[in-house]
């Protein structure tokens, strides 16, 4: 016959259970409540987090045929209010450009840009772009019909470009060839031991940093901040360390210099690699210099020196000493914005992006328009007509291109 302590036991330990369950139960439910509670604010409430804009999160990239939506810069704020997204459409080529036949050509004259994520221009509508504004201009300026092609893809440096030129962009016949130089990223982007350095110093930055991109693109704000803000503690007792791509603007860079004298003889080895294939194509080239709004201002009298022993007009000179060892015709964008009214200045690149806007693109095709025709004869004058004396076919069309100057 029991005596009922087993019983008595066994109840006592269920309670035990219980009271554990309670007593570590309570506050984290309590925390996965206030947490979620926490979540919801940061939905509901305007804050900075909310605005960022996650990796890509709408359309394909890149996709011929296909759409990519802008919001705006990764990790940036999003458009303002009342500024409706970019919707862009990949042509066939899966560039932000109108699609061309290099197989007919129209019976005028054919311009290529080639270039980075500034000709790729995500941020801004197709009409408003750097070479559709080009086209449009150097149409006006005389009776030649001007088509202009666009590569561009966020990325690239000169090696890209050269490749571009050589495998599709020759195959469109151009009589004249723009280069992008952007100094911010082009000269690292040539180089493929800075690139490794330069992909190393964003991974290394903290374990914090991944979590922290993890959580904004699969819409979890509260531990995207908490993160963030990891993460800059983390660096913070690290010691900041300046990104690589700001020893550009330096005589004595803090990376290996080396690695930038060879990066630099790269970049003027594919300068006069791309001079060379438009040389050989009977096609003019020029290079443009695109800008920063830090190059820009360094330009502005009496801006004060850049932080850290930077020279931000270092990267153009270098180039411009390029140019003029290989008679590459090259254009400097920064002091021509630099001589504009402060408040047009403001307004050639986006705030939280970076990148050209519309006024930005819009000054920069006036000034190589400028450049073109007013100051060179790159350009055909007014009274050139177009001929098809050049005998060269085009699939089975004669070339009905006009020829500028080769230099």
């Amino acid at each position: 016959m029991s005596d009922g302590k087993p019983d008595t036991v066994q109840t006592e330990a269920r309670l035990a259970e219980r009271r554990w369950v309670f007593i570590l139960g309570v506050p984290v439910a309590t925390l996965l409540m206030v947490a979620l509670l926490v979540e919801l604010g940061f939905h509901l409430v305007p804050n900075h987090y909310r605005d960022l804009v996650p990796w890509r999160a709408t359309g394909q990239w890149h996709v011929p045929g296909q759409t990519y939506v802008y919001y705006g810069a990764f990790l940036s704020p999003r458009q303002p209010p009342g500024v409706a997204p970019n919707v862009v459409q990949w042509n066939r080529g899966g560039w932000h450009d109108a699609d061309h036949d290099p197989q007919h050509p129209i019976a005028g004259t054919r311009i290529l840009v080639l270039g980075d994520s500034y000709v790729e221009g995500i941020q801004v509508r197709l009409d408003e772009l750097y070479h559709r504004q080009l086209e449009r201009l150097l149409s006006e300026k005389g009776h030649v019909p001007v088509e202009a092609v666009a590569m561009g893809a966020s990325g690239w440096g000169q090696a890209h470009e050269l490749d571009a030129l050589k495998t599709q962009g020759l195959g469109y016949n151009p009589s004249l060839v723009i280069a992008e130089f952007l100094a911010g990223n082009d000269v690292r982007n040539n180089n493929a031991d800075l690139e490794r350095l330069a992909n190393e110093q964003m991974k290394r930055s903290s374990w914090a940093r991944e979590w922290f991109v993890d959580s904004l693109n699969g819409g979890l704000l509260f531990p995207a901040f908490l993160f963030d803000r990891l993460d800059l503690g983390i660096r913070q007792s690290r010691g900041q360390q300046d990104p690589v791509d700001s020893d550009v603007y330096r005589v004595s860079p803090h990376t290996p210099p080396a690695l930038w004298d060879a990066a630099w003889a790269r970049t003027a080895v594919l300068v006069r690699d791309m001079k060379g294939a438009a040389d050989r194509a009977g096609a003019a080239f020029l290079l443009v210099v695109f800008t920063s709004p830090m190059e820009i201002e360094a330009w502005v009298p009496g801006t004060p020196p850049a932080p850290h022993e930077m020279d931000m007009r270092l990267p153009a000179r270098r180039m411009l000493g390029i140019c003029a060892a290989q008679q590459v015709a090259c254009l400097d964008l920064a002091p021509r914005f630099a001589r504009l009214p402060k408040a047009e200045r403001e307004q050639v690149h986006l705030a939280g992006d970076g990148h050209w806007s519309r006024v930005g693109h819009r000054l920069a095709a006036e000034e190589t328009v400028k450049y073109l025709t007013e100051e060179t004869r790159m350009w055909p004058r007014r009274d050139v007509r177009v001929t098809a004396s050049s005998g060269r076919d085009v699939g089975r069309k004669k070339d009905t291109r006009t020829r500028l100057p080769a230099g």
